[in-house]
């Protein structure tokens, strides 16, 4: 999927939360080796902004933003994370957002697609 969008004419990305999070989860060891080295990972990430990529960080006003949206919608828990990814994404643009999280709450306008389905 992340060749079709390359090859297309397409503006497309990832928030800055959602890059953290991959690196997190790729570099720990959990009973064995990381998956990758922060190398690695780098390196993925790279590929991601040579095919075209943006990283798409919150802007002025984001976090009161955020959280004022999140009492309104009655956001608790770990939810918070995947708002605050949505809130950035639809922020900078986006109007789909890709995830394999079958719960992600997403916010109104911003529709969410499982790419492995």
């Amino acid at each position: 999927m992340i060749e079709s969008l390359a090859a297309g004419d397409n503006d497309w990305g990832f928030a800055l939360a959602s890059a953290v999070e991959y690196w997190s989860i790729v570099t720990r060891p959990l009973r064995g080796p990381a998956a990758a080295t922060p190398s690695e990972a780098d390196g993925y990430l790279s590929e991601l902004y040579t095919a075209g990529a943006h990283l798409w960080l919150p802007l002025p006003g984001f976090g009161r933003w955020l959280f004022e949206r999140a009492a309104g919608e009655e956001i608790s828990g770990r939810r918070i994370f995947d708002w605050q990814i949505g809130l950035t994404a639809l922020q900078n643009g986006a109007t789909e957002l890709w995830t394999h999280d079958r719960s992600f709450r997403a916010p109104e306008g911003l529709r969410v697609v499982d790419p492995l389905d």
